[in-house]
């Protein structure tokens, strides 16, 4: 894993813990019974990809 992809999937995954946080919603609380994890995982592989894209693009410049 190259450092673009580490601080992504770091980052992405304070997103979803963050996003849980704020919403209050055990669906969204990874390990969780209640956790919706096809709901987790879109969260923190869109901002995965959003993430990279934005280092990348920060790079070209």
């Amino acid at each position: 894993m190259n450092t673009n992809e580490h601080i992504a999937c770091d980052r992405a995954d304070w997103l979803v813990d963050a996003v849980a946080t704020a919403t209050q919603n055990r669906a969204l609380l990874r390990g969780d019974p209640e956790e919706d994890k096809v709901l987790t995982e879109a969260i923190y592989l869109n901002a995965k990809k959003a993430i990279l894209i934005a280092l990348d693009r920060a790079v070209a410049r």
